[in-house]
């Protein structure tokens, strides 16, 4: 029963992750088309996203950290893994 809050605490990890990293480089990838000043806000705020659930993850469950950071680096492989990154 110990591992379920850490499962669920990489899942959640892994389900933002998925959501911000896809963004981010589909962002990255289309910045021509976007220009480079919405690109960058875009960026920005994606990545604003992953810190503030990093912190909260941190301020409010500190012992399942790793679990989430383990979640957010599987999440980044994924996204870069099915070949459509340029």
């Amino acid at each position: 029963m110990k591992m379920l809050p850490a499962f669920a605490a990489g899942l959640v990890a892994f389900v933002i992750g998925v959501f911000c990293c896809s963004q981010i480089l589909g962002t990255i990838q289309d910045i021509k088309t976007r220009g480079t000043g919405v690109s960058i806000l875009a960026v920005s705020m994606w990545i604003l996203v992953l810190a503030a659930s990093y912190f909260l993850f941190r301020r409010f469950l500190p012992t399942y950290t790793n679990d989430y950071l383990i979640g957010l680096v599987l999440a980044f492989v994924m996204t870069l893994k099915p070949g459509k990154t340029r």
